[in-house]
């Protein structure tokens, strides 16, 4: 049978489970840092530091969200444009099939980054001015 410390521990995990998901969800509203640390001192007593772990739990979980939704939705695309080439080849609309050819490859970067050049008035040289806050150049 666990023993009161041990006991304590879950539950601390499970505290801070359920704490970093609620800190979490304010993020997720857009609430600023010092609003978090304000909530977190105020409805569980703890410290900015103990509020700013909260915080970065929080945001690892989103960030690891957001990389596994776009795995997903990358994986999902990829399959419909196979799905989708192999229905255009079998109806032998090969334009279809080479738009989809086009946006596959787009998908999976195959093609060189499009350069872009940037010219002054006419087409001339571009001059950039630089201004400091304080006012002073260079």
């Amino acid at each position: 049978m666990p023993n009161d410390s041990t006991r304590r521990t879950v539950a601390n995990h499970i505290e801070k489970a359920e704490r970093c998901l609620e800190v979490y969800k304010l993020l997720l509203k857009g609430v600023s840092r010092p609003e978090v640390v304000q909530f977190c001192a105020e409805k569980w007593g703890v410290t900015d530091r103990t509020a700013d772990n909260y915080i970065a739990l929080a945001k690892t979980e989103i960030y690891e969200r957001i990389e596994r939704d776009f795995d997903r939705s990358f994986a999902l695309m990829h399959h419909r444009l196979e799905d989708l080439y192999k229905r255009s080849m079998k109806l032998q609309d090969y334009k279809t099939a080479l738009a989809i050819l086009k946006e596959h490859g787009a998908l999976h970067n195959l093609y060189p980054a499009k350069r872009h050049e940037l010219a002054g008035k006419d087409g001339g040289d571009l001059v950039i001015t630089v201004k400091y806050e304080d006012g002073a150049n260079g």
